[in-house]
């Protein structure tokens, strides 16, 4: 039987080898956000896999968040991005304190590494899918409620009151820029 100590040594040369982003600690595999490549926590948090699950663990390794969700991202801020399917289209913020999820499981993750932005001015962007398969990026608002509806195939996180948005993929990728309410800002 191979030692735990062997496996651990194993996984972490492979994850070098591979340039992965994965740590082991006692059957739990840390993985680093996409925020801050060079620290796995993010506002003392850590996206952590055990048993083929995800949760969300302490500085102390200790889980603060069960782990029983498909996909998970840590986010600047105040939420987690968790994911209750395999395909990762029902997924929602939840509250880092409290646990209380924001919205029901309606919007898009596993995929989408532009969640990991979280809230930025009051603003966090969502995706859902359209009666045509595609994907659509809206805002919602810090009490979970759509305030700009789902409706560009790309949109940037909020910063200095706009967010950069596209209507369409078409080349050329013409971007617009819209402020907090939605609306075209020249």
């Amino acid at each position: 039987m191979v030692s735990k100590l062997r496996i651990k040594i194993f996984f972490i040369i492979a994850a070098f080898a591979l340039g992965s982003t994965a740590f082991a600690n006692d059957n739990i595999h840390f993985y680093q956000n996409a925020i801050d490549s060079q620290d796995q926590y993010v506002d003392d948090f850590a996206v952590a896999q055990k048993d083929g699950k995800y949760g969300f663990v302490n500085k102390n390794d200790e889980f603060v968040v069960k782990p029983k969700y498909n996909y998970a991202q840590n986010t600047k801020g105040d939420y987690f991005f968790v994911c209750k399917d395999e395909k990762g289209e029902k997924c929602t913020y939840m509250h880092k304190k409290t646990h209380k999820f924001l919205t029901i499981f309606k919007y898009i993750g596993g995929g989408n590494s532009d969640i990991s932005e979280g809230f930025s001015e009051g603003r966090a962007k969502v995706v859902v899918t359209d009666k045509n398969g595609k994907w659509k990026t809206g805002y919602i608002n810090e009490s979970g409620k759509e305030v700009i509806t789902p409706q560009y195939v790309w949109g940037s996180a909020f910063r200095n009151g706009v967010a950069e948005v596209r209507l369409t993929e078409e080349f050329p990728r013409k971007t617009i820029k819209i402020d907090k309410a939605g609306k075209v800002v020249k």
